[in-house]
């Protein structure tokens, strides 16, 4: 509802500014006393109503290479007018922003236009003679089909943040699509109202927001001072600082509850420029680690950016000198190594710099290839020790599985890991050791059909009784590691997650 609400605001401001809307003549009270408080600035832009013996003006002053805010007000009774809203910050540089004060009073809307095809629209209702808080609106109007539009602004004790996407007839798309509500307290609430606004403590464009007291009231600990935060779908995730100088992040979930991990280095901080959902980048020194949220919920280490790139995942680490091929794992050595666990339970002071230091500590012994003597063949998983069982699936060479322990001419295994497919497979045919470069991939590169969002990855090759798995987006890395038949697909996500999928709703691609 408030999402329309301002969407109709702007549009009334839009069709105002295009029909030259008359402004009122500034009583020369108002350009003295403007002229007093901010000597040499010039008005760039005014909006509002009244005379010599009452009034009400918002003014742009253009002041240096910047804009400062005023409202001039003057009542019935008054002596002369003040300025009750006098802020710098409160606006951004750039072309001059159009200002619009209502006949009533108790609305300003201000728009500036980035370019032809950004607009940023601020909005605060006056009450009780105050001046409210500033709602954001960030329009990209670039589609010519279509524009999308970011929102910020409190609700109900909370910083709420929102995207949707609009027709050119000004028509809703979807419904809003929100990130998860930030809780403030009464001091956040101050910071934001028109007088003390502060344009860059929320970027319109990414819609990051500065850490500042108040927000994310009631998630740290007493003592505890956030240095950054970063507003994601379902969670939150925030850098906070003890009283004796230790790091810590600490992460809210949509659904309740704040866990926190262990201390981070000296100078750790969150590339929030560069993090999107779904994605932490922690930046250390001259490195970047980035950990990604697993279809589980957790977060884990899934790459190392520095003097190289090195893969990282719960089941294993790229040779960033191996071989690189798409949806094959050729360059992939697959083992335990100590960051294969969930953020808030890693040492992350121990974090490995280079591919050598987590090499060095990764143990491939508890993990076998699959490994045909012909690569066009495929290995049965069966549900028992012996052949004849039934079949959980046919894999192909360079399948990765974690050995639980062998039974003579089998092995009990985990296709993928502790979160794959369990059952059993002939020794014969797997290489043992994890560490065996010499087995090639002989994987399947299908990709999702054009036009799908994501697909389900179930528990068994059955669409009527099996229940999901997890959803693999088209953005996420997958391997086709196995095959069911002739119309069922089993897939292997970056974490070792492992389901099936209908082959129907994969193709080769265009080559």
């Amino acid at each position: 509802m408030q999402m329309k609400r301002l969407a109709g605001f702007l549009l009334m401001l839009m069709l105002l500014a295009a029909s030259g809307f008359c402004e009122t003549a500034l009583p020369q009270e108002v350009v003295d006393l403007c002229a007093s408080a901010h000597p040499g600035s010039k008005i760039a832009a005014q909006s509002g109503w009244g005379d010599a013996s009452r009034g009400q003006f918002a003014l742009a002053l253009r002041t240096g290479e910047g804009y400062t805010l005023c409202i001039a007000e003057k009542g019935e009774g008054d002596a002369a007018y003040a300025l009750t809203v006098d802020n710098e910050e409160a606006l951004p540089n750039g072309e001059p922003p159009s200002l619009l004060i209502d006949t009533g009073g108790d609305s300003l809307f201000i728009r500036c236009d980035e370019s032809e095809t950004e607009q940023i629209s601020l909005h605060s209702v006056r009450q009780d003679g105050v001046w409210g808080p500033v709602d954001i609106v960030y329009r990209d109007t670039s589609h010519p089909e279509y524009d999308v539009e970011r929102y910020v602004g409190l609700l109900n004790g909370c910083l709420c943040i929102s995207t949707q996407g609009w027709d050119k007839n000004e028509n809703p798309l979807s419904e809003p699509e929100s990130l998860m509500p930030v809780p403030v307290s009464e001091a956040y609430v101050e910071s934001l109202r028109l007088g003390a606004f502060d344009f860059d403590s929320i970027n319109p464009y990414t819609m990051q927001v500065r850490a500042a007291p108040g927000l994310c009231a009631g998630l740290l600990e007493a003592g505890e001072t956030l240095a950054q935060v970063d507003v994601q779908r379902d969670c939150l995730l925030m850098l906070a600082d003890r009283e004796d100088g230790t790091r810590y992040i600490r992460i809210a979930e949509h659904t309740g509850g704040v866990r926190q991990t262990g201390p981070v280095p000296q100078g750790a901080y969150m590339d929030t420029f560069h993090m999107w959902d779904g994605r932490l980048f922690l930046g250390v020194d001259d490195n970047f680690f980035n950990f990604s949220r697993a279809h589980d919920g957790g977060w884990y280490l899934k790459s190392i950016q520095g003097q190289e790139l090195v893969s990282i995942s719960p089941i294993g680490i790229g040779d960033p000198e191996g071989p690189v091929s798409t949806m094959r794992n050729d360059g992939m050595y697959y083992g335990r190594h100590p960051w294969s666990g969930e953020l808030a339970q890693l040492d992350l002071l121990s974090l490995p710099a280079t591919y050598e230091e987590a090499a060095a500590q990764l143990d491939t012994s508890c993990y076998a290839f699959v490994s045909n003597p012909n690569p066009a063949d495929r290995l049965h998983l069966r549900a028992e020790p012996k052949k004849g069982a039934a079949s959980l699936g046919k894999f192909y060479n360079r399948t990765p599985v974690l050995v639980l322990s062998v039974e003579g001419d089998w092995a009990h295994v985990a296709v993928g890991g502790e979160r794959g497919l369990e059952g059993y497979m002939m020794t014969k045919y797997l290489v043992m050791g994890g560490d065996s470069q010499q087995v090639a991939s002989a994987f399947e590169q299908l990709f999702m059909l054009e036009g799908m969002e994501s697909v389900t990855l179930l528990n068994a090759p059955d669409a009527a009784r099996a229940e999901a798995i997890c959803e693999l987006r088209q953005v996420d890395a997958y391997f086709i590691i196995g095959v069911v038949g002739e119309d069922w697909l089993v897939l292997m996500t970056w974490d070792g997650t492992v389901g099936y999928a209908p082959r129907e709703l994969f193709w080769e691609g265009n080559g």
